[in-house]
């Protein structure tokens, strides 16, 4: 995992040299972010990524889809609305810095649910610990997280 992160720094690092690109072009360039790149797409999230923001994004790297029981993984590929949704929950309109998220017990995400923030010992967003922070893109910012976070389930109000 740690070599993980560090080709995720020295692509992410030669993207920034290059020009800041937008979120969504960063995720397509960096190969540690390239699943979440395709879920991100086939979900119709690609727009709005792609669009002047700005936006928080916390981005779980391949390993963390990587961990999830195969079931979840297999509805987070098949079900795009279902994708959009536990997407959503990883975006926050704005730009966060880690200094700012720091200062803040929860933050509201695009899906209308709060993470919460912990800042002790690192700063993890509902559970998930950010592994690299404060990556710049011409419409916001990118935090990449070690997992994959999920929204609260909301009860069906229409039986």
């Amino acid at each position: 995992m740690v070599r993980n992160l560090l080709l995720v720094l020295i692509v992410i690092s030669s993207l920034i040299v290059f020009g800041q690109n937008d979120i969504l072009s960063m995720l397509r360039e960096t190969e540690e972010l390239s699943d979440l790149s395709r879920k991100v797409e086939s979900s119709g999230l690609d727009v709005l990524l792609s669009g002047p923001g700005p936006f928080t994004l916390f981005a779980p790297i391949n390993g963390a889809f990587a961990k999830l029981p195969p079931a979840t993984g297999e509805k987070l590929s098949a079900d795009a609305s279902y994708s959009q949704r536990v997407l959503l929950y990883h975006i926050v309109s704005g730009k966060m810095t880690s200094q700012v998220i720091v200062q803040k017990p929860e933050i509201d995400t695009l899906l209308g649910q709060t993470l919460g923030i912990d800042a002790r010992g690192g700063i993890r967003v509902d559970g998930s610990t950010i592994v690299v922070r404060d990556i710049q893109a011409s419409n916001g910012i990118i935090h990449v997280i070690d997992s994959v976070i999920f929204p609260r389930e909301e009860p069906d109000i229409a039986r």
